[in-house]
């Protein structure tokens, strides 16, 4: 199967959520200039987002769209220490101007 990321999905504009309601509950979208998108068997799309508050940010055609999942961000300390294993030789300065981000 085919695996689709969408990075920003809580930015996506009506165009765009038009043709990915009609993938997502229909199996397949007619694009405006006339193409055709069938996804093939076990098509897979991963949505993430960014939340700005609890208030109700992401559009609600979205919502019943997905399984959504809230993860927290990491403590700067388990930051540091994930990164750290994955990148033992970056230094300290760098790591902490990583993490600050």
């Amino acid at each position: 199967g085919t695996w689709v990321i969408l990075d920003g999905i809580d930015k996506i504009g009506a165009d765009t959520l038009t043709s990915l309601s009609l993938i997502m509950e229909g199996g397949e979208a007619n694009l405006p200039d006339g193409r055709r998108i069938i996804p093939k068997e076990g098509f897979y799309c991963i949505a993430l987002a960014q939340a700005h508050d609890e208030i109700q940010w992401i559009q609600p055609e979205i919502v019943n769209m997905f399984h959504w999942i809230k993860i927290q961000p990491l403590p700067s300390n388990e930051l540091t220490e994930v990164l750290s294993g994955l990148y033992p030789n970056l230094d300290k300065k760098t790591l902490q101007l990583i993490v600050k981000l």
